[in-house]
């Protein structure tokens, strides 16, 4: 990949992929690049970066310096490889380009070594950001999140009110996309300020952009929402629905529906541009790994979450991380010590600790603490606040339903899966949502949805323990002892432990009372009360 290899501690330097030095003598222009190799998102303001380099000039001498800087940089590198770009409002550098920001000594070398900008806005960050800065501040060479362009909308409309509410139902998608993690999000629509909307620093390479497009017209509202690939404009989701205004009402089913749909769709979109290879480059692929339960996926996605934890600080990242554990409980997959549950506890710590008021970090936690912990109490905190942080999100009430099953709420617990399952509805994640509303209709008697459910699970899941151990209950309930031992021959192959004196081992990944008295039943009506190996 041609590029540039960027050295912003010890004494800058710029150089391309073939060693060749790129020559920028000013120290204007240097501290320029530093500034925004230090920001989140590789990207600043024309106002802040005026600020802080020419802090001591008039709005417009401080205007025409930086367009005279920016030229400059310009000119030092080829007109097909610029490392730079900007618009009217913002500058960042293009990471297209940037091979690294980085060289091996550079946690022992001080930050822009020898800087003699004479600025006192320059002088003063400059001074900040050397106490504790190392390259590991810099999230360039480690996995990036495909990053979303929001798009000003289109409104057609009658009143000044209909601009507002477009206006909040984005604000509100961006908050989603934003708690989600999964992508990061430049906000376009007011580029007079800082445009991260992230968890952390986002990448400037733009892979998506989202366009919309709202009609009002006699009390009914037509939304478009258009995701096309950044450069090529090839159209990659494109959703158009008509409800009423009222419909549209902040709290209302509908709403949710629209919000849990639209975001579904861009970070669904936002993935497909992203590369191909084979070990997980987003926190979306490596989610869905997880939720696989495979040994080879869950272990694959947890070194990718890792890494991310370590390097970029993503909490959401780091929350998945930990809930990896949890799939290895329920799996059978790890060895269930105290190194193992003070990881994940850390793990936890961590997430919370980062992101506080983070609904999806909330609701994957408060997981964690009831399945591996069975500290139900502590989950159920986590979930309470989660749902009142973001109703919208499908994944926060599959999760609670899960904490409200093994704490004996099952109709509670069956209410909330159908909640995720519905808001879910055109989620890549569906089968996994479905997968609760299985176990829920399971364990409340409702063993024909269950069975029906459940099937459809394992055409797109197959092997998934919880939906298959759910299954033998059910079927044998219906009076199926053929297919419910079965099933629990298949279980056997993936877990030799599943037997009806596992299901009084307190160890042993089935918590919920009523599943285990349904599981419990099947072995007693089949008349296989052993390990089916």
């Amino acid at each position: 990949m041609a590029g540039y290899y960027i050295n912003i501690f010890g004494l800058f330097k710029i150089a391309d992929e073939q060693g060749h030095e790129v020559l920028l003598h000013g120290q204007k222009e240097r501290a320029l690049l530093v500034l925004l190799a230090m920001s989140p998102g590789f990207a600043r303001s024309r106002n802040w970066l005026k600020a802080h380099l020419w802090s001591d000039r008039q709005e417009k001498q401080a205007s025409s310096s930086l367009r005279q800087a920016l030229w400059r940089i310009r000119k030092a590198f080829p007109e097909e490889k610029q490392l730079i770009d900007a618009d009217a409002d913002a500058i960042w550098l293009n990471q297209n380009y940037i091979l690294g920001i980085n060289n091996e000594d550079s946690n022992r070398l001080e930050l822009f070594e020898g800087a003699d900008v004479r600025d006192q806005g320059f002088e003063e960050w400059l001074s900040m950001a050397r106490v504790g800065a190392t390259v590991r501040d810099i999230a360039v060479s480690v996995p990036r999140l495909p990053c979303v362009v929001v798009n000003p909308p289109v409104v057609n409309g009658i009143t000044v009110t209909h601009d507002t509410n477009s206006d909040d139902l984005i604000e509100d998608i961006i908050h989603l996309l934003c708690n989600g993690g999964l992508v990061d999000v430049f906000d376009a629509r007011n580029l007079k300020d800082d445009q991260s909307r992230s968890l952390s620093s986002p990448s400037l390479r733009r892979d998506a952009l989202i366009h919309w497009k709202f009609q009002y017209r006699h009390g009914l509202v037509e939304i478009g929402v258009r995701v096309v690939e950044f450069g090529t404009n090839r159209v990659l989701a494109m959703l158009r629905r008509t409800f009423s205004e009222i419909d549209l009402a902040s709290g209302s089913a509908t709403r949710f529906e629209i919000l849990a749909g639209v975001t579904d769709a861009i970070e669904t979109a936002a993935f497909e541009t992203s590369e191909q290879i084979g070990q997980p480059e987003t926190i979306f692929k490596a989610v869905h790994q997880l939720m696989s339960h495979s040994l080879e996926g869950q272990q694959s996605a947890r070194r990718y979450l890792e890494e991310l934890t370590k390097v970029r600080n993503h909490p959401v990242a780091t929350a998945w991380c930990a809930f990896s554990y949890a799939v290895g409980v329920g799996e059978r997959y790890e060895r269930l010590d105290n190194a193992f549950f003070e990881k994940a506890r850390s793990l936890c710590s961590l997430a919370t600790n980062a992101a506080p008021t983070n609904a999806v970090v909330h609701a994957i936690i408060g997981h964690v603490c009831g399945f591996v912990f069975r500290d139900f109490h502590e989950a159920s905190e986590h979930h309470n606040l989660a749902r009142e942080l973001a109703p919208g999100l499908p994944i926060i009430w599959d999760f609670s339903a899960m904490n409200a099953l093994y704490t004996g709420e099952s109709e509670t617990a069956y209410r909330f899966a159908h909640q995720a399952s519905r808001l879910g509805r055109h989620s890549s994640l569906r089968p996994y949502y479905d997968t609760s509303v299985m176990m829920c209709a399971a364990a409340t008697g409702r063993h024909a949805e269950a069975i029906e459910v459940g099937k459809r699970v394992l055409t797109k899941i197959p092997k998934i323990l919880p939906v298959m151990r759910h299954l033998t209950g059910s079927m044998a309930a219906l009076g199926d002892y053929d297919g419910s031992l079965s099933m629990m021959r298949e279980v056997g192959k993936y877990d030799p432990e599943f037997s009806l004196d596992a299901l009084s081992n307190p160890t042993y990944p089935i918590i919920a009372k009523d599943s285990i008295e349904l599981i419990r039943n099947a072995f007693i009506r089949t008349g296989r009360t052993y390990s089916m190996n």
